[in-house]
């Protein structure tokens, strides 16, 4: 008689608690760390890459042109008491500068800025370029015209800034060369000429001979 050989039987993997508590364990710390990985890989493999965006999108509609500005430099040197004319467009602004003769004085600088923003809004009107609405943002203007360009120390400067912002109904008009508050500007003045003198004033030391 042949003997029938009994298939062997697999052993049964029997989990303790302590083993369950590992396996968990492992699968809580790989999941975040996997996760984490990943995003640092793709991070990597960007590196380098340019960001391109633009925070006016949808906004600045329709758009000042070079050709715009060109056409209101040629205008603007056109224009009574202006001898030199620097226009600038940065951050959204419409930057005009206008460096008229020395010799006028505040009255005709500021004639002379209105004059200024009547020839910006003819080239570009207002209500299209330099006014905001609800869900779009424009330009903002602003207007320097002053008589002495490295005399801001000097007896007879005089400086006005014409400013209109987008969200602003009309524009406003300041003389910046000259202190709203003339006496309180004066005690600041002297204030800071006092501190400043002090602190260049040599100091006065004391010299001590002692005989031995």
């Amino acid at each position: 008689m042949t003997q029938k050989t009994q298939p062997k039987r697999r052993k049964k993997i029997k989990l303790t608690l302590s083993s369950v508590i590992l396996l968990v364990g492992l699968v809580v710390f790989l999941v975040p760390t996997c996760i984490f990985g990943w995003f640092l890989y793709q991070s990597s493999a960007k590196t380098g890459d340019a960001l391109f965006g633009n925070r006016f999108s949808n906004d600045l509609n329709p758009a000042i042109t070079s050709t715009q500005i060109s056409g209101l430099k040629d205008a603007l040197k056109a224009t009574a008491n202006v001898e030199n004319v620097e226009i600038s467009l940065k951050a959204a602004t419409l930057r005009v500068s206008i460096d008229a003769p020395d010799p006028l004085v505040a009255a005709d600088l500021s004639a002379l800025s209105l004059a200024v923003a009547n020839v910006v809004k003819a080239t570009l009107p207002i209500e299209t370029y330099f006014t905001a609405t609800d869900v779009k943002k424009m330009y903002d203007l602003e207007i320097n015209v002053y008589n002495l360009k490295d005399g801001k120390d000097k007896p007879g400067y005089v400086y006005f800034i014409l400013v209109k912002n987008a969200n602003m109904a009309t524009w406003t008009v300041q003389e910046v060369s000259k202190a709203v508050n003339q006496a309180l500007a004066d005690e600041l003045r002297a204030e800071m000429a006092a501190e400043t003198l002090t602190s260049f004033m040599p100091t006065q030391t004391m010299k001590v001979s002692v005989e031995g």
